[in-house]
């Protein structure tokens, strides 16, 4: 199911996915995406697996941001007893996503399946663009995971790989943090 989807989304265009190594520019190319989406009258929404990256991403891009769960809770999603999402109402304060709404998945590779396939969905139905920013080499999802690198494959027309380090003032640490990345050489 969560591959259709993707490969859906591909063929209308409403997926990319942006991945690059810490330190490559991921955050920086965001808050330049959020000028140009605001300036065309859109939003950029940028949700995280987790609080805590919501937080730091939140500093980084300078829009609104919340962890994956949140947004979904807002939207009506329920865990029900066999771990699967269930949907009531949605919150009247639930955040729109809609063909203004450019919905940014910052830490994508730490994403579970069950949590993707309702965001594509909430994003399909409202008519979302729906970007997926992250790195398979970092921390990968608490539970089914994989979602990065299947959209990386079924959505390979709209994949941005950035290559090089340039947050890192030292040459020599951001060559071994490319290294470790790859487990060259460890």
């Amino acid at each position: 199911d969560l591959v259709a989807q993707i490969i859906n989304s591909a063929q209308r265009e409403k997926i990319t996915v942006d991945e690059g190594a810490a330190g490559a520019g991921k955050t920086r190319r965001l808050a330049a995406t959020r000028e140009q989406v605001e300036a065309r009258g859109g939003r950029m929404l940028v949700v995280t697996p987790t609080r805590k990256a919501a937080q730091v991403a939140a500093g980084g891009v300078g829009t609104e941001t919340r962890a994956v769960a949140k947004l979904l809770h807002e939207h009506g999603h329920r865990w029900d007893d066999e771990g699967h999402w269930s949907r009531t109402e949605p919150s009247p304060a639930a955040p729109p996503l809609d063909s203004r709404t450019l919905l940014v998945v910052d830490e994508a590779g730490m994403l579970d399946q069950d949590s993707a396939r309702a965001l594509l969905a909430l994003a399909d139905a409202g008519g979302a663009q729906v970007a997926l920013i992250g790195d398979r080499h970092q921390l990968p999802a608490v539970g089914r995971g994989g979602v990065l690198d299947l959209a990386a494959r079924y959505a390979a027309d709209g994949c941005i790989e950035y290559g090089g380090v340039h947050r890192f003032t030292d040459p020599a640490y951001a060559d071994l943090s490319l290294r470790m990345r790859s487990g060259a050489r460890p």
